[in-house]
This record gives structure tokens, sequence and C-alpha cells, in this order.
């Protein structure tokens, strides 16, 4: 197991950046204005933190939410699997604010737009952050809405703050181009500074440091944490650490259904393992087809029943491959 400024690896994985219900749309034609077309239409949990969370805990790890919700039925869809799945949760119910809701527009080829009500999850109060809680956990991971509120930011700044003064580990995610770009690329990178780990996908990447390869956009972003992994989706990724740059690939799924959830299980999958292991090249080859699983079914995660199957899956692929016949 790798071990970080001495901790022991006991505690929790914590989680902060997003509780939401998604709402899934995958439209049979083009929309057209002035009238209704056919869609698939479904209301699952989701948000980048609660799926990070949701796999930690899949993945043997325990693990912990941090957030704020709303006092209404989007709550209810949003923690609905959560404690099934052995999540401890932190959150702070508001009266008066709606839990995220996210509309995602979901192509053809399993591409999504998303539209969003961010809602309570852009309200985490400092106060929910205490140093006993963040000082015991293993490692924090920091999903970067929680960044871009000004509301929440306080929240994330706090807990990195008591992460930093006990030696834990921190992994980072921009979770999305836009809201990112908005936000500010050096503000950005003044937080990325205090992380153990570096999470863009490509199209972060670009909007961080610019358009290039992945190689290089991986082994500039080390001038900001020790170590850094791009995701490529159905290219792998990228894993990049001082002296060494690497391209992990993965088998390409045919017919992707909904990509939604796919980054956030990567980098569950990627921590759990780096943790266990100490090794960026078998997080790599133990987060890319765990990812690539969840793009073949519809929503950011699927029931728990069918989640611990393919964790089992992988687990039993991988001991074939550490104890071959």
């Amino acid at each position: 197991m790798i071990s970080f400024n001495g901790k022991d690896g006991n505690g929790l994985i914590l989680a902060m950046g997003g509780i939401a219900t998604d709402i899934l749309v995958f439209p049979k034609t083009e929309p057209k204005p002035g009238t209704d077309i056919p869609a698939a239409i479904q209301a699952r949990p989701g948000g980048t933190a609660s799926n990070f969370a949701f796999w930690c805990s899949l993945l043997g790890q325990e693990s912990g939410l941090v957030g704020a919700i709303g006092r209404d039925a989007l709550a209810d869809i949003a923690l609905s699997d959560l404690n099934e799945a052995g999540v401890s949760i932190f959150v702070e119910p508001h009266q008066n604010l709606m839990t995220a809701c996210i509309i995602n527009l979901v192509d053809p080829s399993g591409e999504k737009s998303f539209i969003t009500q961010r809602g309570a999850d852009e309200a985490i109060p400092p106060e929910i952050i205490t140093e006993e809680l963040v000082v015991k956990a293993k490692w924090l991971h920091i999903g970067g809405y929680v960044l871009y509120s000004d509301v929440s930011r306080p929240a994330a700044e706090k807990a990195i703050r008591f992460a930093l003064d006990g030696g834990v580990p921190i992994s980072m995610d921009p979770s999305s181009w836009y809201p990112l770009e908005e936000y500010g690329v050096s503000r950005f990178l003044r937080h990325a500074r205090n992380s153990t780990l570096l999470m863009p996908n490509y199209e972060e990447g670009v909007i961080l440091v610019g358009r290039k390869p992945p190689e290089e956009m991986a082994v500039e972003l080390l001038n900001y944490a020790p170590y850094v992994v791009v995701k490529l989706g159905q290219d792998g990724c990228v894993i990049a650490k001082e002296g060494c740059v690497q391209v992990c690939p993965t088998e390409a799924v045919e017919n992707p259904v909904d990509t939604t959830g796919a980054g956030d299980c990567f980098n569950a999958a990627f921590v759990c393992e780096f943790l266990r292991e100490g090794d960026m090249w078998s997080a790599a080859c133990f987060a890319n087809p765990l990812a690539g699983k969840v793009v073949t079914t519809v929503g950011a995660r699927p029931d728990v029943r069918i989640a611990r199957g393919w964790v089992e899956s992988l687990e039993q692929d991988r001991g074939k491959k550490e104890h071959p016949v």
C-alpha cells in the first residue's frame, strides 16, 4: 500500500464536489421548435462526488460523501443507492434550496451535454467540514464544482487546509471544461498545487495548458501536482510522474450507451488501486476497464448489484494475472 506523509491506510476516502439527480434524456429524433418529440427519459442518482464515493465503497474502501442537498424528492433520488453501497454521508439539508439537478442530453453515440441547476450543491457550509473528519481520512477527493461556487469554495478550501495539515493526500478533478474556463485557469491551478494527484480529461487539459498531445499535456501539468492522469475516454489515459510518462490504452467499447459517470468511476478505481499498490500503471490498467463498463448502461452508476458484479469480475481477472496457473 502506498503511504503519504505517514498515513497508515485507515479511515475514509472523502469526496466533495457533486450530489445530484440526473435526468437522462435520449431523444428519438432532432428537437423541433414549438412541438414535442418522443424520447426515453430516466431519473437517476448522480453527482461527481457521489459517483466517486459509490465506487470507492464497492471497491472495498470506506468512503464518505460531503455536501449539501435540498429537502425535496430530488434528494431522495440523489442519495437512493448510497446507503446500500455502504457510503457514509455527511450532508447539510437546505430548506430553501433544491437538490442539484442535471439534465443529461445523450446523443446516439452515447456522448452527453449537461444543463445544470446546482442549487444546494453550491451551498456547502464551511461548518460541515471539521478537522476531526478530514485528518482521520486517508484520502480527499475534490470535484471542481465545489471550487467554482463562491458559496461552497470556503468549505472546499477548509477541507484542503485540514488535509494538508494532516498529511492527507488530495486528488482533484476539474469536472467540466466550461465551468473551469469560466472560473479561470490560474485560479484553478492555484488549488491544483495543493493536490497529490491531478485528474483532468483531455478537454479540461486543453483549457488548463492548451491543445497539445496528451503526453505533453501531462508533463506540463506535473508543474502543479506530483502525479497526473489525463483521461482519454476510449483511448485510455496518460499517466505521469517525475521522470515517467506512459500511455495506458484500453479496449474500446462497441456501441456505448451513455458516458455519464465514466470519468468519476475511473477516478475512484484509480485512487483505490493506487492506494492498494502504489503504482500508477496498475491503477490505470484497473480503472480503464471498470470505467468502460459504465458506458454500457444508462446513468452515472448502475444498480448496486450490477456494480458489485462488475467489480468482482475485474478483481477475478486481476487475480488470474497475479497468480497464473
